[in-house]
C-alpha cells in the first residue's frame, strides 16, 4: 500500500525533472549560440538531481519494506514447515521423504524468487550508480558552460565570500581565480560608495528573504584590481542548496557600449541642432516667397495707379478753370457765342465721366494693395507666433 501511494509522485516528478534538462541539453547541443542562461541550466540540473535523489530515497525506502515482509513470509512459512516436517517426523518415519520433499521444493523456488529479486534490487543499485555518475558528469558540463561564459560569474556565500570565480571575471576585473576564492565580494569587486549599500542589502535578504535588487538587471559601476570603475550590466539571484544560501552574480562590461551610447547621443544633438538651423532656414525661405508673392501684386496695384495718375485727365480741368478766368468778364457771352467757349461744357462733362472713372479705378487698386497689405502683415504675425 505504501509502494502505490509513495512511489508514483516522486516517479512522476523525476520525470518531469529529467525531461525538462535532457530537453534543455538537447536544444544547447543543437544549437551555436546559447539558448538558455546559466541560471536556467544550472536551475533545471539542481531540480533532477534533487528529483533523482528523492526518487531513489522513496524507492530504497520502499524495497526495504517489500524486502522484510518478504523474508517475513518466507520465515512464517519456513517455521510452518518446520512444524509440520516435525509432526510427520513424529507420526511416521516413512513419509519423511515425502514430507521433506515437499517442504523443500517451496523452498527451493522461494530461494530462487529471493535470488531473483536480489539480482533486480543490485541491477537498480547499478543503474542508480549510473544516474549519479551522469550527473557528476551534467555538473562538470554545467561549471564548464559557467567557466566559458561570455559575462563574469561570480558566487558568494551568506557571508559574502567569494566561492566560485569564473574565467571572463578574472578577464573584467583583473583578480585571478585563485586570489578572488575566499575574499569579501564587496571589498574587491564593489566600489567604496556602494560597499555599505551592498552589504545593509545582503542583511535585509538573510533577515527578511527579500531583496530590491535581486533577479534583476540593473546598471551600476564596479571596480577593477587596480581601483578603476567601470560600468556593469550586473544580476543577482538566490540559490538555496541543501540548508545553504548562495548567491549568483551575473556581471557584463558595459563600458564601451556607454562610450558609444554618448557618441551616438552627441551626434544625435547634433543633427537635431543643423536640423532645426535647416528648419528656420526653410521657414524663412517660405516666408520670403510668400512674402514676395504678395509684394508682386502691391507692385502690380502700385503700377497701375502711377499709371492711372500719369494719364489722369486733372492737367485739362486746370487749363479749363485758366480759361474760364481769362474770359470772367464776359464768361456769358463766351460760353454761348464763342466757338471754343461753346466746346467748355460738354468737355467739362466728358472730363467729369474721366475723373469719376479714374477715381473708381484708383479706389479699387487702392483696396487691392491694402488687402495685400494686410496680408504681408498676417503672414510676419503668423511666423512671429510660430517663432
Amino acid at each position: 500500500a505504501t509502494l502505490q501511494r509513495n512511489l508514483p509522485p516522486v516517479l512522476r516528478e523525476f520525470t518531469t525533472a529529467t525531461e525538462a534538462f535532457i530537453h534543455l541539453t538537447a536544444r544547447l547541443a543543437a544549437t551555436n549560440s546559447i539558448a538558455a542562461t546559466p541560471e536556467e541550466f544550472l536551475a533545471a540540473g539542481l531540480a533532477t538531481r534533487q528529483a533523482s535523489a528523492k526518487l531513489w530515497t522513496v524507492a530504497g525506502q520502499e524495497l526495504g519494506v517489500l524486502l522484510q515482509r518478504r523474508i517475513d513470509h518466507f520465515e512464517h512459512q519456513r517455521t510452518i514447515s518446520l512444524m509440520v516436517a516435525g509432526c510427520a517426523a513424529l507420526a511416521a518415519l516413512l513419509f519423511v521423504t515425502t514430507i521433506s520433499r515437499s517442504i523443500t521444493r517451496p523452498l527451493r523456488q522461494q530461494a530462487g524468487a529471493l535470488s531473483v529479486a536480489n539480482d533486480g534490487l543490485r541491477t537498480q543499485v547499478a543503474e542508480r550508480s549510473r544516474a549519479e555518475q551522469s550527473l557528476r558528469e551534467s555538473e562538470a558540463r554545467v561549471r564548464a558552460v559557467v567557466d566559458t561564459a561570455l559575462d563574469a560569474v561570480v558566487t558568494m556565500d551568506a557571508d559574502g565570500r567569494i566561492v566560485r570565480w569564473n574565467t571572463q571575471a578574472e578577464g573584467i576585473f583583473g583578480w585571478k581565480r585563485e586570489e578572488a576564492v575566499g575574499r569579501s565580494f564587496s571589498e574587491i569587486i564593489v566600489p567604496p560608495q556602494h560597499r555599505e549599500t551592498h552589504e545593509r542589502g545582503l542583511k535585509r535578504f538573510l533577515a527578511s528573504g527579500h531583496g530590491p535588487v535581486l533577479n534583476k538587471r540593473i546598471e551600476i559601476t564596479a571596480m577593477q584590481r587596480d581601483g578603476r570603475e567601470i560600468d556593469v550590466e550586473l544580476a543577482i539571484t538566490p540559490l538555496k542548496m541543501e540548508g545553504r544560501i548562495e548567491f549568483s552574480a551575473f556581471l557584463r562590461d558595459i563600458s564601451e557600449r556607454k562610450r558609444t551610447e554618448a557618441q551616438l547621443t552627441k551626434a544625435h544633438q547634433e543633427l537635431l541642432d543643423v536640423t532645426r538651423r535647416a528648419g528656420m532656414a526653410d521657414v524663412a525661405t517660405s516666408v520670403l516667397h510668400n512674402v514676395g508673392n504678395v509684394l508682386n501684386s502691391v507692385n502690380v496695384s502700385a503700377t497701375l495707379i502711377a499709371d492711372r495718375i500719369r494719364k489722369s485727365k486733372s492737367p485739362s480741368l486746370a487749363r479749363v478753370c485758366g480759361l474760364l478766368r481769362q474770359h470772367a468778364a464776359d464768361l456769358g457771352p463766351y460760353l454761348m457765342t464763342d466757338p471754343k467757349g461753346k466746346q467748355v461744357p460738354g468737355f467739362l462733362d466728358t472730363l467729369a465721366e474721366h475723373l469719376v472713372a479714374d477715381q473708381a479705378a484708383l479706389q479699387q487698386e487702392m483696396a487691392s494693395m491694402t488687402r495685400n497689405i494686410e496680408h504681408i502683415k498676417d503672414i510676419v504675425s503668423m511666423q512671429q507666433a510660430a517663432a
